[in-house]
């Protein structure tokens, strides 16, 4: 083999090993880290109880289908519960099913900066018609709510696209899979994953599951 043959082949084993450095770079843990996705971290979003030893996470998606049937019948759980219960949101988008998911999680987070996450989840689930799909003016809706929020838009349009906010919800993410979650919306009532079904009748199964806990404590 002459000369030329071994300076290629040096040269493309170290573009290949550049590579491989770069996509390992790429695809490295967030700076937010969560150990233990299955108890409640400080700062996770939570509703309800914040101290209490039930807790409910639910790991979902703005724009999924089932989500939004799903939450009017978490809204009545968490009236419910409110003062016996932890109930916390992590972020799930599905990017590959849902073309908004992920820029409904920027928003709520942006809104988040500014100490109205709650007020923004509910929005755009409240709201979802306006923007699921296809929507071209989906984040010119998402600045519509954050103005009807209240909030400072400067601050909000430069939160939305902030790496601090990609970090987070990429967070979420990440812990989604440790836990195993496949799906929206996938709940964990204590730590556990639970398989509660469609909303006709998973809202008396979560009741169920969550009195349980209650007795145990």
């Amino acid at each position: 083999m002459n000369k030329k043959f071994w300076i290629f082949f040096i040269v493309l084993v170290i573009g290949i090993f550049g590579l491989a450095i770069s996509s390992s770079k790429n695809n490295s843990s967030t700076s937010r880290k969560i150990d233990d996705p299955t108890i409640v971290q400080s700062d996770d979003h939570i509703r309800g109880k914040t101290d209490s030893k039930v807790y409910v996470i639910t790991y979902g998606d703005y724009e999924c289908p089932v989500c939004n049937a799903w939450e009017p019948e978490l809204q009545k759980i968490r009236e419910e519960y409110n003062d016996k219960v932890a109930f916390v949101f992590r972020n799930f988008p599905l990017t590959d099913k849902h073309v908004n998911a992920y820029a409904a999680a920027r928003a709520a987070e942006a809104a988040a900066k500014q100490g109205k996450f709650w007020e923004m989840h509910d929005m755009l689930y409240t709201r979802w018609s306006e923007w699921k799909g296809d929507n071209k003016s989906a984040q010119s809706k998402f600045e519509q709510y954050a103005q009807e929020l209240g909030l400072n838009m400067d601050q909000y349009k430069s939160d939305y696209e902030s790496e601090s906010v990609a970090d987070r919800i990429n967070s979420d993410l990440q812990s989604a899979s440790k836990v195993g979650a496949e799906g929206t919306p996938t709940f964990l009532i204590n730590g556990q994953k639970v398989e509660v079904g469609a909303v006709s009748t998973g809202g008396q199964k979560m009741r169920q599951l969550l009195n349980e806990k209650l007795a145990q404590q």
